[in-house]
């Protein structure tokens, strides 16, 4: 919906302010369909989300069996 797609792009906005290395890809969908986020960046700043995303999903896990 149009909230979600702003908030998508809110996010990246906001996100773009420190990580202009950084391409990102904002696919809508037609009709209602889903909306899409792609991050793209060479192979240094690969490593770095990745270990991000490693992270934060290490610390969920671990809220999660609290």
């Amino acid at each position: 919906d149009a909230n979600s797609a702003r908030r998508v792009f809110d996010f990246v906005r906001f996100e773009h302010r420190c990580c202009n290395f950084l391409r990102y890809e904002i696919v809508l969908e037609p009709k209602v369909g889903p909306i899409s986020l792609t991050l793209r960046g060479d192979a240094e700043a690969t490593r770095g989300m990745k270990e991000l995303l490693d992270a934060a999903h290490a610390a969920r896990s671990r809220k999660a069996k609290e």
